[in-house]
């Protein structure tokens, strides 16, 4: 087991159990589409669909109306940006996308 850190005679040791697949899959390729969609090629082998039109009322989010402009959508540190800084994670895409599969199912 590993040691974190030693100080003033204690010793903090780093407890885990790893029998699951960590949840850090990074963006590929993103293609956004008419409908305020963005189909995204994740690293593991992942097609998935994560939709915007929730996020397009909210703040900085709101430029990304323009379709042109929601159109720029580019890959950056495994998450997806727009050349005025809007970005989204890498976790969140994730987590709130649904598989590419189960998108065309029900579209």
């Amino acid at each position: 087991m590993p040691t974190i850190s030693m100080f003033y005679g204690i010793i903090v040791r780093m407890y885990f159990f790893d029998n699951q697949q960590h949840l850090d899959p990074q963006v590929i390729s993103v293609d956004a589409d008419k409908h305020y969609r963005l189909k995204l090629v994740f690293d593991n082998g992942e097609t998935r669909i994560f939709d915007m039109t929730p996020f397009l009322e909210k703040g900085v989010f709101k430029e990304l109306q323009d379709l042109n402009y929601f159109n720029r959508a580019r890959v950056a540190f495994g998450g997806v940006e727009w050349p005025h800084e809007q970005d989204l994670s890498k976790d969140t895409l994730y987590l709130l996308s649904v598989p590419d599969e189960k998108f065309q199912a029900t579209a």
